[in-house]
């Protein structure tokens, strides 16, 4: 038996519970009051993620088969698995983030941006530094060190 298991320690079961944290957003142009609740990933969620997205296609040029990353569908699995909520986030935020256009009248910068899985998954793709910020922070065991576990309504998915 090993120590951990003397001392009555085992390791969270990830597909049952989950860590959930709020953190600050740092932006570029600086301080805004974005911040994001995240959910922790380990490193075996975020293995599956990877898993799910990896595909095989055919090289021509190679004459061969190759792996390749369906980096759309990863920044959608991300999104999906690791933003649970966020206040703050307008278009003038936005707009320091990733390159947009605004098409439909009466939006102005402090128009509000309600947290969903589309514009998270915008974010995640067009937004590179927001998108390896998150997987940074959510996969940090560190950073949920203080956090308590709260158990899933529904097994993970990942």
């Amino acid at each position: 038996m090993s120590s951990l298991a003397n001392l009555g320690i085992t390791v969270l079961d990830t597909d049952k519970h989950e860590l959930i944290k709020s953190f600050p957003v740092e932006v570029v142009g600086g301080t805004h009051d974005f911040k994001i609740t995240l959910a922790y990933l380990s490193r075996d969620g975020l293995g599956k993620i990877n898993e799910r997205n990896r595909r095989v296609v055919w090289s021509k040029e190679l004459s061969r088969q190759v792996e390749e990353m369906d980096e759309n569908g990863m920044a959608a699995d991300l999104a999906k698995v690791l933003v649970r909520d966020w206040a703050g986030l307008n278009v003038g935020v936005l707009r320091r983030m990733m390159p947009v256009q605004i098409t439909k009248e009466g939006i102005t910068d402090a128009s509000v941006i309600a947290c969903d899985v589309e514009t998270a998954t915008m974010l995640m793709i067009h937004a590179a530094d927001f998108a390896k910020w998150i997987v940074t922070v959510a996969t940090d065991p560190a950073r949920f060190m203080d956090v308590q576990a709260v158990p899933r309504s529904a097994p993970s998915k990942i």
